[in-house]
């Protein structure tokens, strides 16, 4: 991570934020190039008209707003968190509506006890129109009464877009989603400025590492955040995932679970794995990219996979399978180009299943149970790892010490609550050192 963080881009981006003015969301200057480049142009403003999903207000409940740009029925490390959150939320008594763009495969409005709002709304703040539905969104937002919101995600998204040019009544957490990728891209489009005005609008930002690219942003930016990790709800055990899909009871199972974007770099893994001697199965599970555009990259790994019959794409499943899949692998690999906080491998923490990932992938230098190295030596990892069952398992068994110590709600939960009702919470979590420190010493070891 220490590299990454030298690298000439992000250095540069760490050093423009640094040089920017506090008060620079409020300058004329600013305000002018966030209506000029940013905001859509609205021409017939319209009034607000909550979606059928909203529920009469019961004055007796708190109400929290959470916002994502995706949200149930997709099913990514984002919404999967935020429904958890939610879902935690409802349990303390809480009244959860969550704001995030429609999806055609939405049919119902009520998840897990959450109300969901939506709008016909998308984008990023280089874009020129978020949709035909984001004045009615960007009213809603100024204009709505919560105790609280929780926004997770790009900051450069339509999502946050209104907090740039108004003051919403609710106080705004942001939980913001960054990683070399999108840092590289508010660069190559001179949006710095725009992103640390974002920043400076929330009542509080979260980082979800002590020390990752996203808190070195945070900070670079002027923003003093509060690690808040993310958490995980454990689902029911589900054996028998290799006989429900055909695999082999006595190979050692590679998993690698993720949707097919080209950031998660399936093509990549395949194209090194496809070179690498080996008898073992590997299985691919993830949805292909609904638009025109990107289903190009599905069509290349598909092809590309079908060349080792080793390697098998199993497509979209629910996400208790898939986690199912995490359970019993032998290895769990991360090959993306970027990442923030890759719920996956808190998945395979909490199974104890050794994972393999990218050093782009950020928070893995805070994780424990796996090895972090460069997509090249990911052959010489699997290998060892495979050839060596005891410390295959030594391995796993620090993650799951890890995710009891930091990553489980019981943990998490407390600080959340505690931003609701005081402003900030008591303590921050703190990794456990030596756990960390072990995880390296065994990955030196492997890699050796």
């Amino acid at each position: 991570m220490l590299k990454l963080l030298r690298d000439p881009s992000i250095q540069s981006a760490i050093h423009i934020i640094q040089s920017l003015h506090p008060d620079l969301p409020q300058e004329a200057s600013a305000l002018a190039k966030i209506e000029a480049t940013c905001m859509p142009l609205v021409h017939h403003p319209q009034s607000y008209t909550p979606p059928p999903a909203v529920v009469a207000v019961q004055p007796h409940r708190k109400r929290i707003l959470l916002g994502s740009d995706f949200f149930w029925p997709s099913l990514g490390g984002c919404e999967i968190f935020l429904q958890d959150l939610g879902a935690q939320l409802v349990r303390e008594g809480y009244e959860v509506h969550v704001a995030t763009r429609q999806i055609p495969e939405r049919q119902t409005f009520q998840h897990h006890g959450m109300h969901i709002l939506q709008w016909h709304c998308s984008g990023r703040f280089q874009d020129s129109h978020f949709g035909d539905q984001y004045a009615a969104y960007a009213h809603f937002l100024e204009h709505a009464d919560y105790h609280a919101a929780f926004f997770l995600g790009q900051p450069d998204s339509w999502m946050h877009a209104p907090m740039l040019s108004a003051s919403p009544q609710t106080p705004i957490h942001l939980i913001p989603v960054i990683n070399p990728e999108l840092v590289q891209g508010w660069i190559a489009h001179q949006q710095e400025a725009l992103i640390a005005a974002v920043l400076h609008r929330a009542r509080l930002c979260m980082c979800l590492t002590p020390g990752g690219l996203d808190a070195q942003f945070l900070r670079a930016a002027g923003v003093h955040p509060i690690f808040v990790p993310h958490a995980l709800t454990p689902y029911a055990p589900n054996p028998g995932f290799r006989e429900r899909h055909g695999l082999s009871p006595d190979l050692p199972l590679l998993v690698h679970v993720g949707n097919f974007w080209p950031v998660k770099n399936q093509l990549g893994l395949i194209e090194v794995l496809s070179k690498t001697p080996g008898t073992w199965q590997m299985v691919f599970i993830g949805a292909a990219l609904p638009w025109p555009h990107e289903q190009h990259y599905f069509a290349a790994v598909k092809k590309l996979a079908a060349q080792d019959p080793r390697i098998r794409i199993l497509g979209p499943l629910p996400a208790h399978e898939a986690d199912a899949a995490i359970a019993e692998a032998d290895i769990l690999l991360l090959s993306s180009h970027a990442e923030c906080r890759p719920l996956v491998i808190l998945q395979a923490m909490h199974h104890g299943t050794p994972w393999i990932a990218t050093p782009q992938c950020n928070s893995v230098h805070w994780d424990a149970g796996g090895v972090v190295c460069p997509l090249e030596q990911f052959p010489r990892a699997i290998h060892r790892l495979l050839e060596r069952p005891a410390l295959r398992k030594a391995l796993g068994v620090l993650g799951t010490e890890l995710w009891n110590a930091c990553f489980s709600w019981e943990k998490v939960l407390p600080l959340f609550l505690q931003i609701i009702e005081e402003g900030r919470p008591q303590a921050e979590i703190t990794l456990p050192a030596d756990l960390l420190a072990a995880t390296q010493t065994m990955a030196k070891k492997i890699l050796g």
